[in-house]
């Protein structure tokens, strides 16, 4: 007979090979982890329940509000509604202004995939690959988008200003530049792009990495590519808006689609506003009323939509999370559940040599 080995006959190949380590679970070993998880889990569970009794927010619908409401057939784009929030409970700044949306589907796979990367990160407006079906304008001239696609088109353009008030007494205001923006037809047409003011900022609500790396705006595109591209969709030109810059942060924010149909999505942040007398306040009282002026372009009436207005304060893990807290301690409390019954059922004993089994020799 021969001896040579079969081919294809090596360890690595018949997957043989040994694990560099292999634990023996005694009962000793689990008890270890189930203690170690149900310790970790407590400790993380309690601590965000405790952040989120931290967290102060008030909610306001107001896509349903007196004024606040877009005609069906003949939509008043634009006309300036209020819509009061009540402070609940003193909020120190900063203070998170998001718009939420309710029943509005960016997670649907046609919509996510209406868009230009090249628009939007290699400086070609004039590129609308991938775009279909809103890559052109509806005119004789064809022009092409910048920037198109589905999640440009519907990009959130309702503006707000607002003012904060004690009583009926008006004690300081918010983005003092805000309602001209908003109410100028004239200035309407563009957006503010960049909002470094303490009272009303949105530098910093888009990712790093979008803002870095992923959207670069083309300067003097409008001279350039004036006879093939435009920034006017038919969405917009309904509206009497533009589209926005590619690189705007409000812009940037609705490009990060949400998963779910719920969303919210950050608009400004708010650090302070001057009162009357010139000083600064860095916070909100229990009684204030904050009063929106919305002026109102994003139709959600067509598709039984509603919107939010939303003002938050943050922990450092973010919102408010009390179901993940509930559920951190909930695993824990099994852990600990488990590791009693283990040591009832198998209690630490000591182990053997474990060199003798016939198992772990390399023979």
């Amino acid at each position: 007979m021969s001896n040579l080995e079969p081919p294809h006959n090596a360890q690595w190949k018949q997957q043989k090979m040994r694990p560099c380590c292999r634990p023996v679970l005694t009962s000793q070993f689990l008890l270890k982890i189930l203690v170690g998880i149900a310790v970790l889990f407590c400790i993380l569970g309690l601590l965000l329940v405790l952040g989120s009794d931290n967290v102060k927010e008030v909610s306001v619908r107001y896509d349903i509000q007196t004024g606040c409401q877009l005609d069906s057939e003949e939509p008043n784009y634009g006309q300036p509604c209020t819509v009061d929030v009540e402070i609940e409970e003193d909020m120190d700044f900063p203070v998170y202004f998001y718009y939420q949306i309710n029943n509005f589907y960016q997670n649907h796979r046609t919509y996510l995939e209406s868009y230009s990367q090249y628009q939007l990160s290699d400086k070609k407006p004039d590129n609308v690959d991938n775009c279909d079906p809103i890559d052109r304008t509806l005119t004789e001239n064809l022009k092409k988008i910048y920037p198109c696609g589905l999640i440009a088109r519907s990009f959130f353009s309702d503006r707000f200003s607002a003012s904060v008030m004690t009583g009926s007494d008006v004690v300081g205001n918010l983005c003092t530049t805000c309602d001209e923006i908003a109410a100028n037809d004239t200035v309407a047409t563009n957006w503010g792009n960049f909002v470094e003011d303490d009272s009303w900022e949105n530098k910093d609500i888009a990712w790093t990495v979008d803002t870095d790396d992923r959207f670069k705006y083309t300067p003097n595109w409008e001279s350039d590519y004036a006879d093939a591209v435009t920034n006017v969709g038919d969405y917009q030109e309904k509206q009497g808006l533009l589209l926005p810059r590619v690189d705007d942060p409000d812009f940037i924010v609705w490009f990060r689609t949400a998963a779910l149909p719920n969303f919210r999505k950050l608009h400004r942040i708010i650090h302070k506003y001057v009162d009357g007398n010139g000083n600064e306040v860095k916070k909100f009282e229990k009684g204030q009323v904050v009063s929106f002026t919305v002026h109102n372009y994003f139709d959600v009436q067509q598709y039984s939509g509603e919107k939010h207005i939303v003002l938050t304060t943050l922990t450092w893990f973010g919102s408010s999370a009390y179901f993940l807290g509930v559920s951190y301690i909930v695993v824990g409390c099994f852990s600990f559940i488990g590791a009693a019954i283990l040591l009832v059922w198998q209690p630490p004993r000591k182990l053997g040599n474990y060199d003798e089994f016939a198992w772990l020799t390399d023979s």
